[in-house]
């Protein structure tokens, strides 16, 4: 979701290869501008929230 193609960090919030669920997100200059998940989509409503205050 988002853009993370413009992002120039990359975080990982939570890799469990057992649980099968991923959490990763992208920011540029400080500021998220996408994300990844998996088996995480409940934390999609709050990144979904952040992203639509970015413009590029």
């Amino acid at each position: 979701m988002g853009l993370p193609g413009l992002g120039d960090t990359v975080k990982v919030h939570e890799r469990d290869r057992d649980a099968r669920q991923l959490e990763v997100s992208y920011h540029r200059d400080g500021r998220l501008v996408g994300v990844l998940t998996t088996g995480r989509a409940s934390r999609l409503v709050a990144y979904r929230r952040t992203l639509a205050e970015y413009t590029p």
